[in-house]
């Protein structure tokens, strides 16, 4: 869903990269965007019974682009105070390639951590 400006939350995309055979993590960026729990039927079907573990972000095509699978996300954590190149506190990651339609990104989060919201 897109939103106003003045009604999207703020989340940090730490994006993925690979070092010799470490997979390692940039700088935290601040993106502004709308994301919400999965409630639709039908994705709760498909997914099953972790539905709970996901969050989806709808957005702009330019937002979308920013994510990458596999990416790390902090969402309802605050970023560490120094930069954290495994990303170890954050508590979502990109689960698969963003969905792209003709005026649209669709991104499909997971938690990380064992704990609910």
């Amino acid at each position: 869903m897109i939103t106003l400006k003045r009604n999207k939350r703020q989340l940090y995309l730490c994006k993925k990269y690979i070092e010799g055979n470490l997979t390692k993590y940039l700088q935290p960026e601040l993106i502004s965007t709308n994301y919400q729990p999965i409630s639709s039927t039908g994705e709760i079907i498909s997914i099953g019974q972790e539905y709970t573990q996901y969050l989806k972000i709808e957005d702009t095509i330019e937002i979308g682009n920013k994510f990458s699978n596999g990416d790390r996300v902090y969402v309802y954590v605050d970023i560490p105070e120094s930069h954290d190149e495994l990303c170890l506190n954050a508590d979502f990651y990109v689960n698969g390639n963003p969905i792209i339609t003709l005026n649209s990104a669709t991104v499909t989060l997971k938690r990380l951590t064992g704990e609910e919201e």
